[in-house]
């Protein structure tokens, strides 16, 4: 059994793109955003914008909701070494438990650790990307010990199939008024206010969906992923374009549920444009790929894609407060602003290099460990 590690570039190159498009995404929110949502949609002077916002950011938030795809790909990379390729199940329980679970828990710190310094130690009920990803990864490192990755494939369909009636069951119960069990509620669902993202239903799948996805590419099984890929995107197409709420902005609470409370026609077509994009780009011949990513080590690409956690972290905490020392003033500013979303990914490169120099100097840690 081959279980050496290589290195994928298609992933980190979707990462690089992924994490891009995050932090954008964020920078542009906390620069229109006056707290009741995006300021072009409410008679401002920035409504003649509207339309070129929905088309390019559009394009932006696919490649942010896709992220715990990559997340899910990332996890069999680092799993390898405990997997078992011929009954594709998870080995050596107690030793991939231990390392799963402190994974995990610095992802859920992590995470709750952005929302305490952002917004308040109130705010720790809030729900992200980062906690997701820590609890999905410690249910499927269990799931395998016992069942396979097909089995793990449909726990991944049934997920997403089930979402949209489970968040209505639990919004028909009630809104909680203790915080532990609205904690609860935003882990399992979410919240239809717009301050809890990627809950487990329906996102738990996407993670899955992406673990499957690196257990064929670390068996060499590319050819047969790329016929899954493109026979889905064609597949669920119509999905995409009869299915548009999840594309359509709601100016009064831009990260509302209908992004990330999406109906199952909304997530499916979701699926679609994330297949046929995944199938273009793992149509670049890898030689193309490693020679860019490898002669130079310290570019923007390998520093992001490396350290995706990190940058992703500190920069929500560092970017926002940047943004409010002089958005008030500058809002309508149309140099200030593109220097800022400019300027953002420059912070965001010295976070991730300044990430990468410490892991190099630290024995032990290894330097390719991303969420």
């Amino acid at each position: 059994m081959n279980n050496k590690k290589k290195r994928w570039y298609h992933l980190d190159l979707f990462k690089f793109l992924g994490l891009s498009s995050l932090l954008l995404w964020h920078t542009i929110d906390w620069w229109y955003s006056d707290g009741r949502g995006m300021i072009w949609g409410l008679n401002s002077p920035m409504v003649e914008y509207q339309e070129f916002f929905q088309f390019g950011m559009s394009l932006f938030l696919f490649v942010c909701i896709s992220l715990p795809i990559g997340a899910g790909i990332s996890l069999r990379y680092m799993l390898n070494s405990y997997y078992d390729n011929e009954q594709n199940k998870i080995r050596n329980r107690k030793e991939s438990l231990f390392f799963i679970l402190k994974r995990s828990i610095l992802l859920i710190l992590m995470g709750t650790s952005i929302n305490v310094i952002s917004e308040g130690f109130s705010e720790y009920i809030q729900w992200d990307i980062l906690q997701m990803v820590g609890v999905v990864s410690l249910l499927i490192t269990i799931f395998l010990y016992y069942l396979n990755i097909n089995y793990l494939l449909l726990f991944g369909v049934f997920i997403l199939l089930l979402a949209k009636s489970i968040s209505s069951y639990f919004n028909y119960v009630g809104d909680y008024e203790l915080s532990f069990l609205k904690l609860i509620n935003n882990i399992i669902i979410g919240d239809s206010y717009g301050s809890s993202y990627y809950a487990f239903f329906p996102w738990a799948s996407f993670v899955i969906f992406g673990f499957y996805i690196g257990n064929l590419i670390f068996q060499n099984k590319e050819n047969l992923l790329n016929k899954y890929l493109i026979r889905i995107g064609l597949i669920l197409f119509p999905f995409y374009i009869l299915c548009r709420d999840i594309w359509t902005y709601d100016v009064t609470n831009t990260w509302g549920p209908h992004i990330f409370m999406p109906k199952t026609g909304d997530i499916l077509g979701a699926i679609s444009i994330f297949s046929i994009f995944f199938y273009v780009l793992n149509k670049i011949p890898m030689n193309k790929l490693e020679s860019i990513m490898e002669i130079h080590k310290k570019n923007i690409i390998n520093i992001y894609s490396r350290n995706i956690m990190y940058i992703y972290v500190f920069h929500s905490i560092i970017m926002e407060q940047i943004v409010k020392l002089y958005v008030e003033e500058f809002r309508y500013n149309n140099l200030v602003a593109l220097c800022t979303f400019i300027g953002q990914y420059g912070i965001a490169y010295i976070i991730g290099y300044t990430v990468h120099k410490i892991r190099l100097k630290k024995k032990g840690i290894k330097t390719n460990v991303d969420i």
